[in-house]
């Protein structure tokens, strides 16, 4: 249930990731295709912020004037740089639509914002989405194994128990099978034990695989459940 939650999480921080950076960057395209430098421009407010190191987000107010008429605009930005000290910025503004205004710093690092943006958005929707289909895999599997049906047990061996309160999440790693080298994750709760035991420096402990699916649990079988030697 927690990795579920974690993946909508995930899948929730990704799309509040392009809805954040996404109008900015094809605002900031859109003015490339045609920048004209306005060197009367003011921008007020200028803030640049360095986190982590190598993570710049800056915004501004901007306000020029293009043909007797006054335009003004906010905008703001992040990208990843090692610079140190201040940034020196000017207000460029779109040839073809002059409301379209940004800071010569976004032109300058538009492809580093945009490579950034990417990596962020495919990190946190694509572990999501996997999180999401292990999940349901998951339930799916644990309805499987509430019938009756035939159980193999293998050893397997134990690389991590994290202890919670609600019992002990157990990571294990298939030693031959169907899916041998695979690892998988079972919650033994509070009441209930798994079978483990120290073997050549190594924790070793048994799945039991139902019939009806390859994902294995570590806990005891089900009533009417056949055992496999």
């Amino acid at each position: 249930m927690g990795a579920y939650f974690l993946s909508l999480f995930l899948i929730a921080i990704g799309a509040g990731i392009g809805y954040w950076q996404m109008p900015g960057l094809q605002h900031d395209w859109t003015i490339s295709r045609n920048p004209v430098v306005v060197y009367d421009g003011d921008v007020q407010n200028g803030e640049c912020t360095t986190r982590k190191a190598i993570f710049v987000d800056c915004s501004a107010h901007l306000s020029y004037v293009v043909d007797g008429q006054r335009y003004e605009t906010d905008t703001s930005l992040m990208f990843v740089d090692f610079h140190s000290g201040d940034y020196e910025v000017d207000v460029v503004r779109s040839g073809d639509k002059p409301e379209l205004a940004t800071m010569s710093i976004g032109i300058d690092k538009l492809w580093n914002r945009a490579i950034f943006f990417l990596f962020l958005l495919g990190f946190t929707l694509g572990l999501g989405v996997y999180l999401f289909a292990r999940s349901l895999g998951a339930k799916r599997a644990v309805g499987l194994m509430a019938g009756a049906g035939k159980l193999q047990a293998l050893e397997v061996v134990v690389t991590s128990v994290a202890e919670g309160k609600r019992g002990d999440a157990i990571t294990f790693q298939n030693t031959k099978g169907a899916r041998p080298k695979a690892k998988f994750i079972s919650t033994i709760g509070k009441k209930e034990t798994a079978l483990m035991w120290a073997a050549n420096g190594a924790t070793m402990g048994y799945e039991v695989q139902h019939q009806a699916t390859h994902t294995p649990v570590l806990r005891k079988p089900m009533p009417g459940a056949v055992f496999l030697s």
